[in-house]
């Protein structure tokens, strides 16, 4: 309903009754990267990651980097999410893409 903070207070309570689930760490990194909190967003999906690894945490923090503009750690991410699901072509085409925007700047 517009109150970021009291959603993200939610996600917090939520972690710590699941925090042994990924997705509840993605979700916050979500919520934290739709707010233009970038480098928290990062660390929401790492977290999720010392769970358990997944191309979506992955994948999410290849859009981080992007809007940081930092492409090489996007680049970097994207390998990671590539090896995590390698015959996406979702993935494949976006790559492409990373690629292309890298050798343009």
């Amino acid at each position: 309903m517009g109150d970021n903070n009291l959603a993200f207070l939610d996600f917090q309570r939520l972690i710590l009754s699941d925090p042994k689930n990924p997705m509840v760490h993605i979700y916050a990194g979500n919520l934290l990267m739709t707010t233009g909190a970038y480098s928290d967003a990062i660390k929401a999906y790492e977290n999720a990651d010392t769970v358990e690894p997944t191309a979506v945490s992955a994948f999410q923090r290849v859009r981080c980097y992007c809007a940081l503009s930092d492409l090489e750690q996007a680049r970097n991410m994207m390998s990671v999410a590539r090896q995590a699901q390698p015959d996406d072509v979702i993935l494949q085409f976006d790559n492409m893409c990373l690629d292309q925007l890298y050798m343009v700047t």
